[in-house]
């Protein structure tokens, strides 16, 4: 996969974990890939392409039983912080609510994005 640039990495929330482990054990590292798009839950592929530069949601996340669609939004800001080379975020969610800013780190994050 030495010329892959874009990975599609989409599947539902509820299995992500187990996908999670799985990369975790194989360290699978995709050098190339500059275009991440993940689902709900799959903020653990950015672990696998260091050099992304752009981040998308994929799709927009539905509302799910408890809310915890309110917590991938979260985790996956917070891991694109961890993204050296990105220059691009995009979340598209059906309805952003104050929510989603619970912690600091995306205020901080919307923060240095305004100050930059």
């Amino acid at each position: 996969m030495q010329n892959l640039g874009e990975l599609n990495f989409l599947v539902s929330g509820y299995h992500a974990a187990v996908f999670a482990m799985e990369f975790a054990i194989s360290k699978i590292l995709l050098l190339r890939v500059e275009t991440l798009i993940v689902g709900p839950g799959c903020e653990f592929a950015l672990k696998m392409c260091p050099n992304v530069k752009n981040i998308h949601s994929g799709s927009r996340w539905h509302s799910r039983p408890f809310d915890i669609e309110r917590y991938f939004t979260r985790d996956l800001i917070k891991a694109a912080e961890t993204a050296v080379n990105l220059t691009r975020l995009e979340i598209i969610k059906g309805l952003w609510t104050p929510s989603l800013l619970q912690g600091r780190l995306v205020v901080k994050l919307l923060l240095s994005e305004l100050l930059e």
